[in-house]
């Protein structure tokens, strides 16, 4: 991938779609907090309410750090913000935002109990053809691809996002992680790009999120 990147200009033909929310249904009766007794288990792409009431997910990264995709929050995020997950208890804070850059860096409540082990994948070790998945919504989706596209513009942000075709997510999966054939996360889904020779899953890998995030 890394011979890609000296090439990674933006097609004019393409066109830009984050993923909306799943619902308006996500509505809060409560805000709950977590008794110090209780721990809260989040699996890796779960639901979360996004800024407007409705559903994004979440990507897990080792036991304390969560990600999800900055439209997620309507514009009313801010660091320090609170994260709630489905069942509306807090899981978390905003830690770190940049202006333009569709992604969120969450610090999750000592309460939360991460499920399972996730690291990290380089987007300069993946090969063309490989296969991946999105985790979102609480669920995988089906197998896509990783293409030999460079990065390309999102949110008005040159070389931030990577395709994979064909599509494989659906509303409510932004924020929701991409992993590859070892469930390595690879980046974080944010929607999709669309141009004359059909759509493309898109996701901001960790080389650009990294950079900006800390």
């Amino acid at each position: 991938m890394a011979a890609n990147e000296a090439h990674a200009v933006e097609h004019p033909t393409y066109s830009h779609h984050p993923w909306p929310d799943a619902s308006k249904d996500f509505k809060a009766k409560g805000v709950f907090t977590t008794p110090n007794n209780r721990t809260i288990t989040v699996h890796q792409g779960a639901t979360i309410r996004s800024g407007s009431g409705g559903t994004c997910s979440i990507t897990l990264i080792g036991d304390r750090t969560g990600y999800t995709a900055e439209h997620c929050s309507h514009g009313r995020w801010t660091r320090g913000t609170e994260i709630f997950d489905q069942s509306n208890h807090r899981i978390g804070r905003v830690a770190a935002m940049s202006r333009g850059l569709d992604a969120v860096k969450i610090n999750l409540d000592p309460s939360v109990r991460v499920d399972g082990r996730w690291e990290k994948r380089d987007y300069n070790t993946l090969n063309v053809g490989e296969p991946v998945h999105v985790l979102g919504l609480g669920q995988r989706f089906n197998e896509s691809r990783v293409t030999d596209r460079p990065l390309m513009g999102w949110n008005g942000r040159p070389n931030t996002v990577a395709l994979v075709s064909p599509l494989n997510s659906r509303p409510g999966t932004s924020g929701g992680a991409m992993v590859d054939r070892y469930n390595r996360v690879i980046g974080i889904n944010v929607g999709y790009l669309e141009n004359y020779t059909g759509k493309y899953g898109a996701y901001i890998p960790w080389n650009v999120v990294d950079s900006e995030l800390r």
